[in-house]
């Protein structure tokens, strides 16, 4: 699991810059975990907590489908590319055209591994915030505990919108190329 989100980061570290990395995926995320520090509200109160679950959940089951699909899609490309008869395209060309969709098979299918992971781990901080914890030691314990899955919360929140967004733009980007080399 570590290293699916490790290899993600590494994959969009290569594309872009340093500074886009720690500003997509520590000061914005940061900036955003703090808003708990500043406004009181509370997933509990409202009931929100369970359609926060349930969407999570209907995208943990649209990744997975989608992380089969590519997988297939790319069996199929590879086998198309590589049982097509000869019409002229050369062999390297050819080549070039199943490593770029093996490639972008791959990426595609690591940030999708990290989005489902980090959507289980929301899941999880979202059912530990239902408990209401009580210590006789530290009588503001259940404030800070609700306050650091909080913030915790939504630093991942905050990271699986952008690699939501980098999905979409990495499979815009890939099948517009596509289309346009027709």
């Amino acid at each position: 699991m570590i290293n699916t989100i490790k290899d993600t980061v590494c994959h969009v570290a290569k594309e872009k810059s340093r500074g886009h990395v720690i500003i997509f995926f520590v000061l914005i995320p940061l900036v955003i975990s703090t808003l708990p520090l500043y406004l009181t509200f509370s997933l509990a109160d409202d009931g929100i907590s369970g359609n926060i679950i349930s969407g999570l959940s209907l995208f943990i089951g649209f990744f997975f489908s989608l992380i089969f699909v590519i997988s297939d899609r790319v069996q199929f490309k590879k086998d198309e590319i590589l049982n097509r008869e000869s019409d002229g395209t050369p062999d390297r060309s050819r080549i070039a055209k199943l490593n770029a969709y093996i490639d972008f098979g791959k990426q595609l299918v690591g940030t999708i591994s990290s989005t489902v992971y980090i959507s289980l781990g929301l899941i999880i901080l979202i059912l530990l915030s239902e408990l209401r914890l009580e210590s006789t030691f530290l009588p503001d314990f259940n404030k800070w505990y609700l306050l650091i899955i909080q913030t915790v919360g939504l630093y991942l929140g905050s990271i699986l919108l952008y690699l939501i967004v980098t999905i979409l733009k990495e499979m815009y980007d890939f099948f517009y190329g596509q289309i346009s080399e027709k």
